[in-house]
């Protein structure tokens, strides 16, 4: 495959040729046993809508909902393997988890132990299914970024954005019959740009929106292409990657800015990253008291002993260049600005 790494065959090609050959006659059965059961399928209770750029928070609000038990969510096995959630889940659940531990492996995006119950996110699961129309697979081919990650992620064409609908709404369904019919809390950074549609899936939708400081988000979508490194078909040669992060936080920040203004009060909240990881109960219960959510003191307890035991967890710090930091500065006014005023209403 031309432009194809070293690192590319070892960490991707591999894996995806040993679940396609291991997975696909178990996704046959599932298929039979299950088709017809989605496509009847009808989702009763509408999501919840974690919005916000990738390295937002938006993987540790997620964390926070799954503490409330009323609550679905999909996690990391079903974003790599959503073909066999329904069928399959338990069972390969256990021995992937036993696995993991007795490797002591990691989940390097997070810096955490590989867990297979952590949060996942829709558009790695639509990758998964060999959807085209997922942004995540500009992750993977960094020298076609830009454009696919555009078009995947803000749908424009008519027609991508219908075929796009089709198959997200089958994944959603297989999440919510998994999670026997609770409300989904669903996190994919590409649906901050896709606002408009999600509602006319979801009509009665909900949104929580996390701003963190553009500076703090540009650092960290730094360390996220540096982890990515390992995953990548393609080559990122000759890729400014500093523009990726530039273009892909501007296609999300721009779309969003403009479709927040078609939703109703109540149907979105703004928060703000240093909120909640430094007052983190006292935010949540204002977005459950803001969306009009399942009374709060449910999930208190739980929500207070996850933030309790991620005492230790220590926040990576990110510098840049001078001039670098400069220019993010200047290109970026607009978002810090939109940053203060989230800032400043909470």
């Amino acid at each position: 495959m031309k432009g194809l790494s070293s690192k590319g065959i070892f960490n991707v090609i591999l894996p995806w040729s040993i679940k396609l050959i291991v997975f696909e006659p178990l996704r046959l059965v599932e298929v039979f046993i299950f088709k017809k059961k989605i496509n009847n399928y009808s989702i009763k209770q509408s999501p919840i809508f974690i919005l916000g750029h990738y390295r937002s928070g938006t993987t540790f609000l997620q964390c926070l909902f799954a503490c409330d038990s009323r609550f679905g969510y999909m996690d990391v096995f079903q974003h790599i393997a959503p073909e066999l959630m329904l069928l399959y889940k338990s069972t390969l659940k256990k021995i992937l988890q036993v696995i993991s531990n007795i490797l002591k492996a990691k989940n390097h995006f997070h810096r955490v132990r590989l867990d297979w119950s952590f949060p996942g996110e829709e558009d790695i699961g639509l990758m998964n299914l060999l959807c085209e129309y997922s942004p995540t697979w500009g992750f993977l081919f960094p020298q076609k970024f830009i454009k696919h990650f555009t078009q995947c992620s803000k749908l424009e064409n008519p027609v991508v954005r219908e075929k796009w609908k089709h198959r997200y709404m089958y994944l959603v369904k297989k999440i919510s019959l998994q999670n026997n019919h609770k409300p989904l809390v669903l996190k994919s950074p590409p649906n901050t740009a896709r606002i408009v549609i999600l509602k006319e899936l979801f009509p009665d939708a909900k949104f929580v929106y996390i701003s963190r400081e553009p500076y703090e988000v540009f650092v960290s979508t730094e360390r996220l292409w540096h982890v990515s490194k390992k995953y990548m078909l393609g080559s990122i040669k000759g890729v400014d990657k500093n523009e990726l992060i530039f273009m892909g936080f501007e296609t999300l920040m721009n779309a969003y800015l403009e479709q927040k203004l078609f939703l109703k009060p109540d149907e979105l909240i703004e928060i703000n990253y240093d909120d909640l990881i430094s007052d983190t109960v006292s935010t949540m219960n204002k977005i459950y008291v803001h969306l009009k959510l399942n009374e709060f003191e449910y999930a208190r307890p739980d929500i207070e002993k996850f933030v309790n035991d991620k005492k230790d967890y220590i926040r990576l710090t990110h510098s840049l260049p001078e001039k670098l930091n400069a220019y993010v500065k200047i290109r970026w006014e607009k978002y810090f600005q939109a940053h203060e005023r989230i800032k400043n209403k909470m």
